[in-house]
């Protein structure tokens, strides 16, 4: 199990995936300094928290693309970019191809909302 401080971090990270907090702001969510939870990420994930946090945008920006029609530029915004550029490059690097390249990989699921990691998969009637 994650240190407690972890999962609120991860929590905060996830509730903000659009307007992406600084993480100053989500060390304070958790109750430690920066630097604190700088260490116990590590030490917990061996990666620090603004790579947590990156790599939690891009998969939500993955989600989007493989299960919805949105444009490019607007998943970008909704994983926190304000950069379509730098969203497509931070992509490319994540997962190797760029973002069109992920689009509707599952087409049995587009048009389906997609939950956050973690938060509950909503109920879907059969005729969906």
């Amino acid at each position: 199990p994650l240190a407690p401080q972890v999962e609120v971090a991860l929590k905060t990270m996830d509730d903000r995936i659009e307007a992406t907090g600084s993480i100053g702001e989500i060390a304070a969510a958790a109750g430690l300094s920066r630097r604190a939870l700088e260490r116990l990420f590590r030490r917990e994930l061996g990666r620090t928290p603004s790579e947590v946090y990156l790599a939690r945008r891009l998969d939500r920006g993955q989600r989007l693309l493989r299960h919805t029609d949105l444009p490019v530029r607007e998943v970008a915004i909704a994983c926190g970019f304000v950069s379509t550029p730098h969203f497509c490059r931070a992509y490319k690097r994540r997962f190797g191809l760029p973002p069109g390249g992920d689009r509707h990989l599952d087409p049995a699921l587009v048009g389906r909302e997609i939950p956050l990691v973690g938060a509950p998969a909503p109920a879907v009637s059969p005729d969906r």
